[in-house]
């Protein structure tokens, strides 16, 4: 009785491996042609004639502004579209500004330069305003 039943789970199961193994093997056939017509419709396509993109790319600046006496803060300014409005040191606590308006500029440079290097929404680390010389 104990080796029927063995004998059977053994079965069911080699047969349940065989069928999954089955529907692998046609799986990756499916993908191998997908890939085949994509690498097809992209030959197509390098050889038809060039797209150009009509999408402006962003032009930043920077902004600085004087909330008070040795207070100031940066705007950051796509094209005329206001972008980033920065009133106090980022990854600072409590709401100072930047002692100079030299500061400001130069913490919105930083910030202009991470924004075309991909880097959105661009942080900044008090290390990193640190070695730029803003702090203080």
């Amino acid at each position: 009785m104990k080796s029927t039943i063995l004998f059977i789970t053994l079965t069911t199961f080699l047969f349940a491996c065989e069928s999954t193994a089955e529907n692998n093997l046609t799986e990756i056939d499916s993908l191998q042609n997908i890939n085949e017509d994509s690498i097809t419709a992209n030959s197509e396509l390098e050889n038809s004639a060039p797209v150009m993109n009509l999408s402006p790319s962003p032009h930043y600046t920077v902004a600085p502004f004087e909330k008070a006496a040795n207070d100031w803060g940066y705007k950051i300014m796509n094209g005329d579209a206001l972008f980033i409005n920065q009133p106090h040191i980022p990854a600072a606590q409590g709401n100072k500004g930047f002692s100079s308006k030299e500061k400001a500029i130069k913490a919105g440079e930083f910030m202009i330069y991470k924004l075309q290097a991909g880097i959105v929404p661009p942080t900044v680390s008090m290390e990193e305003l640190d070695s730029l010389g803003v702090l203080g």
